[in-house]
């Protein structure tokens, strides 16, 4: 640009169209071959000249020469469609709001894919392309719209586009979705695959993408973690919504504690949610959508979700079309006083920056309990932690200190349902006593609550910090052994009670290994049930490679 004249420059570029979901790729259906794209996170540069990160962006005018009775999409809708002869035709697309280039996007569409399309309320038609052989375009459908109207409710901020395209596409490795601007593309198997909890979950994550992260846009890949978990946590509440917080919810929040448990201690120990390094699809699958989202619903249970909500809709007005980072999230809380020295503003860029699995050791006494926190599970480093008892909401609060003494009655259990990112260790007599709750009234607990009282003790007890453990050990197992049905993969947080010695591989090698397979046996809630669901198999394959045997 020379005094202020621009001054236009052509290239001849070729690249690569892969059979691996990288940059541009090509699917085989029945000898019919369609072209996709996944440019997510730096991939744009396989196909032209850029600058590929996500604090650039531009405009774009796309236009695709493809073969006669193919269909070509884009991130917008076509300006024109014109026949270049028998064999070729060109499609000419309208120009594309700001993007940085990972969301640029295109397809050609093979003769026999079909097309189901349904109109929301807001005025942007939903399509959704596929095989013929996919099943459920019509659920699929209805979905999009639905949750895409409940996005549109939540953020009260219009979308600049007509449409949005959904393509289903098979064979899409570890990524489910991408949610390029206006042209989603989604997995065949996991829909397929999936229960109702996951498709909604999945689809309106994507939706929800379109304001978080296409809007606007994080201001630099370290910054990945945040700008996923905050479509993640208006994703659970679409979900939530369209499930009515039924057992199909609390079962998706079932596999979502357990992904934070072994994310957390076996995949990804001690790593920060920002900066993210070494960015990569299966990086940003293996540390976000998981303790960052419990980061941002304990948040909103400190402040209330109409500020929480204002917050977000906010930052969304204030860099439209622009970058965002955690400052420019976290600065709202500033006035949100936590003690003489905290604000919540510092707390929650504590919780995001730092390393380790905090936990408390939870003790009887003769006013109260006593709580305290575990330094050794965060590198020493003392957690500002929001402490939060059973049908105590009054005495919530944020402890700053290493050891708080409360008057709440003993049998008060603390940070039921994990909304807070810790663990608790009740001493043996307390451990004791809710053991035989357990074991006489297992329906007064929620689903993830069980989950995480046996997983808690479990997990104490294997480290030798729960006296008289092994008494309680066999009686924690022999508990579920003989109520499995309140125990949905159970195999998941039982192999801590398990003692044999444990594995010598590392996280990144039994990541590696079980990725595909972990995330399918947790897609579909038909293969929950503990000792005999389809986890068990991938369950039991997974202690083999850590603790050298089987979970149970």
């Amino acid at each position: 640009c020379i005094a202020n004249h621009i001054k236009p420059s052509a290239f001849r570029y070729a690249g690569d169209i892969y059979n691996s979901v990288v940059g541009v790729f090509w699917r085989n259906y029945s000898g019919e071959f369609l072209i996709a794209t996944q440019f997510q996170p730096e991939y744009a540069r396989t196909l032209f000249p850029s600058i590929d990160a996500p604090n650039y962006k531009a405009t774009f005018t796309l236009s695709l020469i493809h073969r006669t009775n193919t269909r070509a999409l884009g991130n917008s809708v076509p300006s024109e469609i014109r026949q270049l002869n028998k064999e070729w035709m060109r499609t000419d697309f309208m120009q594309s709001i700001p993007l940085p280039t990972y969301l640029f996007a295109f397809a050609i569409l093979p003769q026999s894919f079909r097309v189901v399309s349904k109109m929301t309320t807001f005025g942007v038609l939903v399509h959704i392309h596929g095989p013929r052989s996919f099943e459920r375009f019509e659920a699929t459908a209805e979905l999009a719209v639905r949750c895409a109207e409940l996005a549109y409710d939540m953020f009260k901020i219009p979308l600049t586009l007509s449409k949005i395209d959904f393509l289903v596409v098979k064979n899409t490795g570890p990524a489910s979705g991408m949610e390029n601007w206006g042209l989603v593309t989604l997995s065949e198997e996991y829909l397929m695959e999936a229960d109702d909890a996951h498709a909604i979950y999945l689809i309106s994550h994507e939706i929800v993408h379109h304001w978080i992260g296409n809007l606007m846009t994080i201001s630099d890949w370290s910054q990945a973690c945040l700008q996923e978990d905050l479509a993640d946590f208006i994703a659970l509440k679409i979900l939530r919504i369209m499930s009515k917080s039924d057992r199909r919810y609390e079962r998706f929040r079932l596999s979502r504690y357990l992904a934070i448990q072994l994310a957390e201690t076996v995949f990804t120990p001690d790593e920060p949610l920002v900066p993210l390094k070494k960015i990569s699809i299966s990086r940003i699958g293996r540390q976000c959508y998981l303790k960052g989202v419990i980061h941002l619903e304990t948040l909103e249970a400190i402040i209330g979700e109409p500020q929480m909500m204002n917050t977000v809709r906010q930052l969304i007005r204030d860099h439209r079309f622009s970058n965002f980072q955690i400052h420019d999230f976290s600065k709202a809380f500033a006035n949100v006083t936590v003690d003489r020295i905290f604000n919540l503003e510092q707390v929650y860029e504590f919780w995001a920056k730092s390393k380790g699995f905090p936990s408390l050791l939870y003790e009887k006494t003769s006013s109260g309990v006593r709580i305290t926190q575990l330094l050794g599970s965060t590198l020493r480093e003392l957690w500002p932690l929001y402490v939060n008892f059973e049908n105590h909401p009054h005495m919530s609060e944020i402890m700053t200190v290493a050891t708080k003494t409360v008057a709440v009655s003993s049998s008060a259990l603390l940070n039921p349902g994990f909304l807070a990112f810790y663990r608790v260790n009740y001493d043996s007599e307390l451990w004791s006593a809710i053991q035989k709750r357990l074991e006489n009234e297992p329906e007064k607990y929620g689903i993830v609550q069980r989950a995480q009282l046996v997983a808690d003790f479990c997990y104490f007890n294997s480290k030798g910090l729960v006296r008289n453990g092994e008494t309680l050990r066999k009686k924690f197992i022999q508990m579920v052994y003989r109520r499995p049905e309140y125990y949905d993969l159970c195999e998941w947080y039982l192999y801590w009670c398990n003692q044999a010695s444990s594995g010598s591989r590392s996280g990144s090698e039994i990541f590696r290994d079980f990725l595909i397979d972990w995330v399918a046996s947790f897609d579909n809630s038909d293969h929950y049930k503990c000792l005999t669901g389809k986890a068990v198999k991938i369950a039991n394959r997974f202690c083999q490679k850590v603790i050298g045997t089987d979970c149970l």
